[in-house]
């Protein structure tokens, strides 16, 4: 029944896929991205539910507040401080329940807990080893090492996602002499390729990024892939086009860019970054390479800062803005970053630094639940861990 099960799914998916690659009709958003738009201020609660857990502050648990996975049940996250420690907390109270260390070298362990899913099902953790490894390992909740599988051959993976109770859906960043973004559906059980959606190139955008030798190579984003409604937003930063997939509607186009990226040269190039999708907004933001060949990581981290603006598409307006982000719970309008995207109730979180908020705290500054934590804080306990959902 399973393999029936399975197969019944390859045969949706791939049918789903072929349908997509065909030019939607459809009407979707295009954006300039060489254009000045007027400025629009925007309250993170006008569009989504907002929602404050005190992570509990123990000598253990200190962390620096950095979320890889959100459910119902755990707030799990990613502890760089303390040897890639894995902490589990308490979704409704923040109680600190376990912490998982598994560095090292061995076949059971892993170098970097670079990126977590939690599968609430079989209650299972799948953490994707640092890059080198190529790697994703298996862990129950106790921290036991259950199963691990190697990305296939030629792939180098990004964020992993909840497909569905059997699958992961991942982004494969490739490697040099990659000519496009791939996009993975594969099996939870031992990473066997189930579907791959391919977003065609004509040519490699000259989007440099720097890494640390100094070398200069394509650009290939995490933010490529995140989830949306009940599929996903995938991006190729050398085509024009802002991808949606879904399993019934498979590969469709959602937002344009203009002017073309080829039509763009050094050091005018710009490239289009998807940030966050609600059901009102679509938020992007889009910076200019403006970086020497022949910069180093030195130089880029100390005096560069690449040109960026932050845009959005109001789809009640049917316009494009400049936007500011607030908090309307902190009064001094702090702007609101946007990190890693979540699949299922959460959507995103911010860390906010415990010093902060007690630093607004006494400055009258922060109002509602917010005020309410803060006034409990001390300067050295554990961040405040801000979770945000679709409005209902």
């Amino acid at each position: 029944m399973k393999i029936a099960s399975s197969i019944l799914l390859i045969i949706l998916l791939m049918t789903a896929g072929c349908r997509g690659n065909k030019q939607s009709t459809d009407d979707f958003v295009t954006i300039d991205v060489t254009k000045s738009y007027p400025m629009k201020e925007l309250f993170l609660q006008d569009f989504a539910d907002v929602e404050y857990i005190p992570l509990e502050s123990t000598d253990e648990f200190l962390n620096d507040g950095w979320v890889r996975f959100v459910n119902n049940d755990y707030i799990i996250l990613r502890n760089r401080n303390d040897r890639e420690a894995i902490l589990i907390f308490d979704r409704h109270t923040g109680k600190a329940l376990k912490k998982i260390s598994r560095q090292g070298q061995g076949p059971e362990e892993y170098i970097m807990a670079s990126n977590i899913v939690f599968d609430n099902d079989r209650k299972e953790l799948f953490v994707k080893d640092a890059p080198s490894s190529r790697k994703i390992l298996v862990y129950d909740l106790e921290g036991q090492f259950k199963r691990s599988f190697k990305h296939p051959e030629g792939a180098m993976y990004g964020y992993l996602y909840n497909y569905d109770r059997d699958y992961l859906f991942v982004g494969n960043h490739g490697t040099l002499d990659y000519e496009g973004q791939i996009f993975h559906i594969i099996s939870k059980q031992d990473g066997s390729l189930i579907y791959q959606i391919d977003i065609p190139i004509e040519k490699k955008a000259n989007l440099p990024v720097i890494t640390p030798g100094g070398y200069m190579m394509s650009l290939h984003s995490a933010s490529a892939l995140f989830p949306f409604k009940d599929g996903f937003i995938l991006t190729e930063f050398s085509t024009d086009t802002v991808y949606s997939y879904s399993p019934d509607q498979g590969l469709k186009p959602f937002i344009v860019r203009t002017p073309p990226i080829h039509s763009m040269s050094y050091p005018d190039e710009v490239y289009l970054q998807p940030q966050f999708m609600s059901d009102r907004y679509y938020f992007f933001r889009t910076e200019k390479m403006d970086v020497s060949p022949y910069t180093t990581l030195e130089s880029l981290l100390q005096n560069i800062k690449l040109p960026e603006m932050d845009l959005v598409y109001d789809t009640q307006d049917k316009a494009i803005y400049e936007y500011k982000l607030y908090n309307a719970d902190i009064t001094n309008k702090t702007e609101v970053e946007f990190s890693r995207v979540f699949s299922g109730e959460f959507v995103f979180w911010q860390s906010i630094d415990a010093y902060k908020l007690v630093e607004y705290y006494n400055k009258g500054e922060l109002q509602g639940r917010l005020k309410e934590i803060a006034a409990t804080l001390d300067v050295e306990d554990n961040p405040v861990i801000m979770l945000v959902k679709h409005k209902k």
